[in-house]
């Protein structure tokens, strides 16, 4: 049901994906109780599809709950913690509360950079959802310069002919014109 619910996501069909994250989350609570990483994987699913419905507070929840389930069992430094903080930065960006998307995207990179080194796609990732986030906050010159390094990691990591790439010189190219 999870497998399906996030292939449904990925469709753009969320109708159709709650209800089978939403079975899959219950079956897994009866099956290994609430402390268990598969059942915060699922919530982790429920709350990105809640999260592209727009219905962020139910996500925030979610997410808030999948991750507490990570932080426990996997400790401080494992990427699917990075994940979910990442998630749960994004639906707090979605609510227009950038200040406190900031701290959820920072402990983020710092799980990233501990994980994967300093040159990594993922922590470019980090990298740049700091830097957006520092332009929704006003501070378009910090904003700037995370964007040059998210930029110049993905060329060195991923290549030029990489959409990352792309995507990230259009956020800056979007941050320049302002």
């Amino acid at each position: 049901m999870d497998t399906m619910g996030t292939v449904y996501r990925s469709l753009g069909l969320y109708d159709a994906a709650i209800p089978l994250v939403e079975k899959s989350v219950e079956r897994r609570r009866s099956i290994f109780g609430n402390e268990h990483l598969a059942v915060a994987e699922s919530l982790n699913h429920l709350g990105q599809v809640q999260a592209l419905k727009a219905e962020y507070d139910a996500a925030e929840e979610n997410l808030r709950d999948a991750l507490a389930v990570r932080r426990d069992l996997l400790g401080g430094e494992a990427p699917e913690v990075a994940d979910t903080l990442t998630e749960l930065a994004n639906v707090m960006t979605q609510k227009g509360e950038f200040a406190a998307a900031e701290p959820l995207i920072r402990e983020s990179l710092e799980i990233r950079r501990a994980v994967f080194g300093e040159s990594h796609p993922e922590v470019a990732d980090s990298l740049e959802e700091l830097g957006l986030n520092m332009f929704d906050q006003g501070d378009n010159e910090q904003s700037m310069a995370l964007l040059r390094d998210a930029v110049a990691m993905r060329r060195e990591t991923q290549g030029d002919l990489h959409p990352a790439l792309a995507e990230a010189i259009n956020n800056l190219a979007f941050v320049l014109s302002y």
